[in-house]
């Protein structure tokens, strides 16, 4: 799934991680596979999340899942700083 992050605040920000559960519990965490990544003020990026085979990186808790359509995910972006943010998408 790929998804846009958007800055609308005066400082970069560096994205360290993400997690996506599926409403079961089950989750996949990993780190962006682009390698570092920055979201810089007043712009958007691109960000893709990868689960299952896709991604090489991934930490599975629970059972495995794919993202299926009309239903919806609470992904959580974590930054280098820590800081994190959740919202919820519907594929």
């Amino acid at each position: 799934m790929t998804i846009s992050l958007a800055n609308n605040g005066s400082n970069p920000v560096h994205i360290g991680g993400y997690v996506d559960p599926d409403s079961q519990g089950d989750q996949y965490s990993g780190s962006p596979q682009n390698g570092f990544l920055c979201v810089n003020p007043s712009s958007t990026l691109s960000v893709g999340l990868f689960i299952g085979a896709a991604c090489s990186g991934c930490t599975l808790t629970g059972s495995p899942f794919t993202f299926d359509v009309g239903q919806t995910y609470s992904i959580t972006i974590i930054t280098y700083m820590s800081n994190q943010f959740t919202f919820n998408i519907t594929r």
